[in-house]
């Protein structure tokens, strides 16, 4: 199972960030899919394989959260979502858009 990175600092070279149909935590992403496209409940199945990602992998899809990660952008982020989207919820992008620092536009 992959670790998940929380970037704390980005290097300088980073000039700005685009998120691409980004979602806004592994937990709400996940639950959403098994929901959505398998038609299955969340729970328990979502809880355990969390529980065991923390305990393989070190972090739980509660920790992997692009909400807290954008909160601390101070760089320009462009978010490309399309309204069709099946796999992550346009409301997400909406999510992530509010929560941002940095430069931010919505068009």
């Amino acid at each position: 199972m992959p670790n998940f990175i929380m970037i704390k600092v980005l290097p300088n070279e980073v000039k700005g960030i685009i998120a691409d149909s980004g979602y806004t935590t592994v937990k709400e992403e996940l639950s959403h899919q098994l929901e959505h496209l398998y038609n299955l409940p969340s729970f328990p199945l979502l809880d355990l394989t969390s529980l065991l990602t923390k305990i393989r992998a070190g972090n739980s899809f509660e920790e992997a959260s692009a909400i807290e990660q954008v909160k601390r952008n101070k760089q320009s982020l462009f978010i490309i979502h399309g309204e069709e989207d099946k796999l992550v919820p346009t409301e997400m992008a909406h999510q992530l858009f509010a929560a941002a620092g940095g430069e931010k536009i919505f068009g």
